[in-house]
């Protein structure tokens, strides 16, 4: 009784402080001096993000066509609902038990919420393609600045890997069941190589394209988890376990393990299902290709891990409450994927194709989010001269308006660290490993989160210069929240670190050590060309605004 109670008040104390916090930032865009200028020509408002973006030092040279929904889109489907039903539930309740979801879930979901409020008011105030390590660099504090970069671009190479390598996966295996082929390995390596290339295709074709897949993605997701409740509760009403189930630390059964040991595998179990709130951001690095970015952009953000919590709630529990662990052929979690997949099978064979589908499109959505965000973190690194062949990278083609060659770096990286973890033996399909992978994630992102968020925290605390801020925002209660979020990503990364293994731990170690040292001589190599910014401001360039007008004139928008 004491833990349904639990979950009944953690679920109502998180849904008002979601209210809570829209509206008090509701309430400080109102009293902000930014108008939406919702009621004016598209002219009118590309030309006001436009100067927005000069006054940054940048020019407009990406395309700028994504609406609201479209960015919501683009952060809801790095999330991911259903992907995290078909992929991570499983190994997280076999890991730490069901109170990973009963227990587990609502507090990943409060710190989660924080940490959003933390990033969008930081997206608001620097609504560019690397916001959040602008807002550092533009606060003097260019070598850690280039590390967050640095730190989130590689968070988001794996998160790609890892989505892309357990998409194939999941294909090669329905494929067989569906066709009764072998399930070769050169299959499922044909099928990680087209999802690349498509993804790579679909990426390159600009901001009008992506607003689709992203709204497209977003819609087919809500629906997806609203057939997949309604569905289960009307065929099998009214499930085979209590609700207490989800807050019983001890096994309902006898004649299994339903993985729950002590408290090490609870947050075992937590650690994976925390990727579920990794790349709530990737709406940021689209701030540039986004209308009204300094509101789009954080509603975008903040809505994104709402929603998902609602939804993972709901979804999660129905599926734990109908899934018949414990049968001869269910007889641990790790099967809830497929028999998920085989319940509608209740449809005919047409409707488990379209099911399967829209999995696929979702999961492919997922790895598209992760591919933009990497792809404009090293292309705006690159327009600061913080990456290797920064004239590479930071170039725009005039047909697509998006940075191509970033894209394709991109793809060639993250493809190739999937063909190559797999030919070592890194099978991200094994829990073990999955485990190393995800726990590595969380390191690296937590880290390029910290730094932006602590760096504004600590600057407040001094009473020094505050940073720049923008329209969205939560006012005094934001200090708190930057607090709570800093503590929570420090802890977290932290506590994560005690499940690598050696191993890893010197690579992770030895990662940070050279970024540390490319940070040194990169701010040391640029001090010899004159200062990297106009002290006292915000501006991140010193071309001038005659400049920048000429680049853009090579990007025609309207």
């Amino acid at each position: 009784m004491f833990g349904l109670l639990f979950g009944l008040i953690s679920f109502v104390v998180i849904c008002v402080l979601s209210i809570l916090f829209a509206r008090i930032a509701e309430q400080k865009v109102k009293q902000s001096l930014h108008q939406t200028l919702g009621h004016h020509s598209n002219y009118v408002r590309f030309m006001r993000d436009k100067h927005d973006l000069n006054k940054i030092g940048f020019a407009q040279q990406l395309m700028r066509r994504m609406e609201g929904f479209s960015s919501f889109g683009s952060s809801f489907s790095s999330l991911s609902v259903i992907g995290g039903a078909i992929f991570l539930i499983g190994p997280s309740v076999e890991a730490g038990g069901t109170l990973v979801i009963g227990v587990g879930w609502p507090i990943l979901a409060f710190f989660g919420l924080m940490t959003a409020c933390s990033v969008a008011a930081l997206t608001s105030a620097f609504p560019t393609a690397g916001s959040c390590n602008d807002g550092v660099v533009a606060s003097g504090r260019r070598r850690i600045g280039i590390v967050s970069g640095w730190f989130h671009f590689s968070g988001n190479i794996l998160l790609l890997v890892l989505t892309n390598v357990l998409l194939a996966s999941w294909l090669n295996s329905v494929a067989f069941a569906a066709f009764g082929y072998p399930a070769k390995a050169w299959v499922f390596y044909i099928g990680l190589i087209v999802l690349f290339v498509t993804q790579l295709l679909a990426s390159g074709r600009g901001a009008r394209w992506m607003g689709w897949f992203f709204s497209t993605a977003a819609w087919l997701q809500a629906i997806m988890t609203l057939a997949a409740v309604v569905t289960l509760s009307i065929f099998a009403w009214p499930g085979l376990y209590p609700i207490e189930l989800l807050y019983t630390p001890e096994s309902l059964f006898n004649n299994f393990d339903i993985g729950f040991q002590d408290h090490s595998s609870l947050l075992l179990g937590m650690l994976l299902l925390q990727r579920m709130f990794l790349g709530f951001d990737h709406a940021g690095q689209l701030a540039e290709e986004t209308i009204d970015p300094r509101i789009t952009v954080p509603w975008s953000i903040y809505f994104s891990v709402v929603y998902t919590f609602i939804f993972g709630t709901v979804l999660f529990t129905v599926m734990l409450l109908h899934y018949p662990v414990g049968t001869e052929v269910f007889f641990s979690y790790e099967g809830i994927t497929s028999w998920f997949l085989k319940f509608w099978e209740i449809g005919g064979r047409a409707v488990l194709a379209l099911v399967t589908f829209i999995i696929a499109i979702i999961g492919w959505s997922s790895g598209i989010s992760a591919m933009t965000s990497a792809s404009r973190t090293l292309f705006a690194m690159a327009r600061n001269d913080a990456v290797p062949f920064a004239r590479i990278f930071a170039v725009v083609s005039e047909r697509s308006r998006s940075p191509q060659q970033a894209i394709l770096f991109v793809t060639l990286l993250a493809g190739g660290i999937a063909i190559f973890s797999q030919q070592v033996g890194w099978k991200l399909t094994d829990k073990t490993t999955l485990i190393q992978w995800v726990a590595a994630i969380i390191v690296i992102l937590h880290l390029a989160y910290v730094i932006p968020i602590g760096l504004k925290l600590v600057r407040s605390l001094k009473g020094s210069l505050k940073l720049h801020s923008g329209p969205w925002h939560l006012g005094r209660l934001g200090g708190v929240i930057d607090t709570i979020s800093t503590a929570w990503l420090v802890l977290s990364a932290a506590c994560v670190l005690w499940f690598i293994v050696p191993e890893l731990l010197v690579g992770l170690g030895a990662f940070t050590v050279i970024l540390l040292l490319y940070a040194e001589l990169n701010h040391r190599h640029l001090l010899k060309r004159g200062p990297y910014r106009i002290v006292g401001s915000t501006r991140l360039s010193k071309k001038s605004l005659e400049e920048l007008v000429r680049i853009e004139r090579k990007f025609p928008q309207l």
